[in-house]
């Protein structure tokens, strides 16, 4: 898992350690308390004890010192996000709070600090209610626990397979569909299947489990569907090599057992609290993506931390001789509420805006009305047909129709401005994620194109709407993710299928794109389309923040240049060029208020132009206002702007 999040290959399904780790703590855990049930020696507080002794300590140095270094790299707004953080972990409830803040504009993975403790979340969680599950089965089942956690693990999985077709986050981040994994471990600990005598027998079951996890960690990548069945490899494996194990030595125990593998089991828990945020921090400090020596160097850096908190933080911490019962749980509950205290101040006061100077510190405020106004404007999955939202004054009849996704949520912005500067008024529908390219389905936002039909349908029966604007952040549905983001690819597919084979993305969004203008001319419509803003592929936000803290220039570091954009945006722009010599097809240019000859710049007169990686700030949009007066003006803009660059200073 380390290597996985470290990026080094070929680990790319990595992150099945996560579920490996599950079984192998089920399996320990069970062991424990059974063993102390049938000695008539199990107390619950006993067991929390040990949990609060084996979690906490570790646990608070590490929310410590990741707010210490929050505090000097993050920007206000992430700041006070890893404030709620905090209190979610301590709480042992983040796997719910990451859950709930997944979402469109969600920062990606790499971005929050303490999202991998989802994990110690659920396997808290599940430890709250375990022992009290076996106490019932020792006392009303007859101890007959094998065959009750089998059951419950059964529903647990057909739970999370469920889960995976109506909300696979919740499939991922809760603790219902996921405690089957920890149940495989508890099920071998029950000794269900009595031990085999065969040597040969167990070296094949421990060969065939160590077989599992490696396909699991070298054939699985980040577009696997998971956890789904594609969690039963590295489960099974892992519950075959603890079953094996168990049974007696084989040859996968005999290396696992050797010292490195030993040492690396005995520091593994501060391995698993401090390598994500130093991964996260070193990536914000660096501003680019590591090189192979900066990560080489943060995971040394990371097991150097590991070793220091094992040796003088969990080692003195669970031996009762030196810290006792008494001081230990004083400890855990001061420590607990003292941070819950402080990452509360952090969220109230908005993450401290006063640590930065200057409005490119900061330039997205939760305060910001112009972004939360068109926010509440978007079409979501599942919500009840409404008005749209009106743009530019508002006390004429509306002539024009802004369409398209949270792109074109920014640009309303500029639309506006320039509306008003022009008496003009119109509408805006937008749909996060929802290119305007009717017929072509996105795969994971099928809803997008009932959305995209009911947007056209409406435009008919509008004759007054005479212009219809489409904006949307085309390399993205052409070209897929941009630089080093890991998230999800985007699939496009023919919903109008001709039998066509398997597809490219560049060739769907020009059927698509082209489909839309097509069908709007027939009804007898203007069409004006937006080209692309520039993608950075950096958190703009958070990369001005580190260079002002250490002398650097973002737009040094950051900026695109203007060749990058165009190879980047090549196909959208071809596709642009052949329907902007059509009649009644206009074509403006916001790029080229960002782009001169050379660079498409990210911070202006001291302003940030975007608010993350690829949407413009409110500040931006407002600097590419001037770009569409071109609708309602008497100029006419052809797709001889995209031909070349025309500066602005």
């Amino acid at each position: 898992m380390v290597l996985f999040h470290f990026r080094f290959a070929p680990f790319t399904g990595g992150y099945v350690g996560v579920d490996v780790f599950f079984v192998i703590s089920g399996y320990l855990i069970t062991g424990i308390v059974l063993r102390d049930i049938a000695a008539g020696s199990f107390s619950i507080a006993g067991f929390y004890e040990r949990r609060i002794r084996r979690i906490i300590p570790a646990l608070l140095v590490m929310l410590v010192l990741t707010v210490a270094v929050g505090a000097a790299l993050l920007t206000p707004a992430k700041f006070s996000t890893l404030g709620r953080s905090v209190m979610s972990v301590a709480l042992f409830a983040s796997n719910f709070f990451f859950w709930k803040q997944s979402g469109y504009f969600a920062p990606p993975a790499e971005q929050i600090p303490l999202l991998h403790t989802w994990t110690l979340a659920v396997e808290e969680q599940f430890y709250i209610v375990f022992p009290l599950l076996l106490l019932a089965i020792a006392r009303f089942g007859k101890a007959r626990f094998g065959a009750w956690l089998i059951m419950v693990a059964a529903g647990s999985f057909a739970l999370g397979i469920a889960a995976m077709h109506v909300d696979a986050l919740a499939a991922f981040y809760l603790a219902p569909p996921r405690m089957w994994e920890l149940l495989i471990g508890a099920i071998v600990a029950c000794e269900v299947i009595p031990c085999s005598a065969d040597v040969q027998v167990r070296e094949v079951l421990a060969g065939g489990g160590i077989v599992l996890i490696l396909a699991s960690v070298l054939a699985f990548t980040p577009e696997t569907p998971f956890p789904g069945y594609a969690a039963l490899l590295p489960t099974i494996g892992a519950g075959l090599l603890l079953y094996a194990g168990a049974c007696g030595p084989t040859m996968v125990g005999r290396l696992l057992s050797c010292r490195a593998p030993v040492f690396i089991g005995l520091i593994s828990y501060s391995l698993y609290l401090l390598h994500w945020p130093v991964i996260v921090y070193a990536e914000q400090f660096a501003i680019l993506e590591l090189t192979f020596v900066q990560r080489v160097t943060a995971l040394l850096a990371t097991v150097a931390l590991s070793i220091l908190s094992w040796r003088y933080v969990e080692v003195p911490f669970r031996s009762r001789k030196r810290v006792d019962t008494r001081r230990m749980l004083a400890f855990a509950g001061t420590g607990m509420t003292v941070v819950c205290a402080l990452a509360g101040l952090v969220y109230v006061n908005d993450g401290f805006p006063h640590r930065f100077s200057g409005e490119a510190m900061n330039p997205e405020p939760k305060t910001d009305r112009e972004w939360r106004r068109w926010g509440s404007c978007a079409y979501r999955p599942g919500q009840a047909v409404r008005e749209l939202c009106s743009v530019g004054v508002h006390d004429g009849a509306p002539s024009f129709l802004l369409w398209g996704d949270s792109h074109a949520q920014v640009l309303v912005t500029s639309l506006e401005a320039s509306a008003q500067r022009h008496a003009a008024s119109g509408l805006l529908a937008n749909a996060d994620g929802c290119p305007p390219l009717l017929g072509i389905a996105r795969t994971g936002y099928e809803w997008c194109a009932g959305f995209n039909d009911d947007v056209l349908r409406d435009i008919a029966q509008r004759p007054e709407l005479r212009t219809v604007i489409l904006g949307a952040r085309w390399a993205l549905y052409a070209a897929g993710r941009y630089k080093s983001d890991r998230r999800q690819g985007v699939t496009l597919v023919d919903r109008q299928g001709r039998g066509d084979r398997a597809i490219d993305n560049a060739t769907l969004f020009a059927r698509g794109l082209t489909r839309t203008v097509q069908q709007l001319r027939a009804l007898g419509r203007e069409v004006v389309l937006i080209d692309a803003v520039p993608e950075v592929g950096v958190d703009v936000p958070s990369a001005i923040a580190v260079a002002a803290r250490t002398g650097r220039d973002a737009n040094r570091i950051i900026a695109p240049t203007r060749t990058e954009y165009e190879r980047r945006n090549a196909e959208v722009r071809r596709t642009l060029r052949a329907l902007g010599v059509l009649d009644g097809v206009r074509i403006i240019s916001v790029s080229d208020r960002l782009c001169d000859e050379t660079v498409c710049r990210v911070v202006l007169a001291g302003h940030a132009l975007y608010r993350d990686d690829n949407h413009l700030s409110t500040y931006g949009a407002r600097h590419v206002s001037p770009a569409f007066d071109a609708v309602f003006g008497a100029v006419r803009v052809s797709s001889g702007a995209l031909a070349s660059p025309a500066r602005h200073d």
